[in-house]
């Protein structure tokens, strides 16, 4: 349920110039700043190397899509970057990095 959300936002947020890509870096940049600041070691992991990647990587197609947008992702480039999102929190929870509550 929670990842057709998320596959829901992303899809939904591609239509409008800039903000999908925005809204990704900053959840992948945030969320490794704050784990890095919490764990210096952070760095050991591969998900916070991932979370990078994927920053990086959206910032390059951020780079097309701004106002006016030459290029959009389309269905399967909002499901890979929701699916990363999501792959990098559920690893981070996995390898006992981040506490999950509810």
């Amino acid at each position: 349920m929670i990842l057709q959300h998320g596959l829901n936002l992303f899809n939904f947020m591609d239509g409008i110039d800039g903000i999908a890509g925005s809204q990704a870096i900053l959840l992948l940049l945030g969320g490794s700043a704050i784990w890095w600041l919490g764990n210096p070691a952070a760095a050991d992991f591969s998900a916070f190397w991932l979370a990078l990647a994927g920053a990086a990587a959206t910032g390059g197609f951020l780079l097309r899509n701004w106002p006016p947008a030459k290029i959009f992702m389309g269905d399967a480039g909002s499901n890979v970057l929701a699916l990363l999102i999501f792959g990098v929190a559920i690893s981070t929870v996995a390898e006992g990095q981040v506490a999950y509550q509810t």
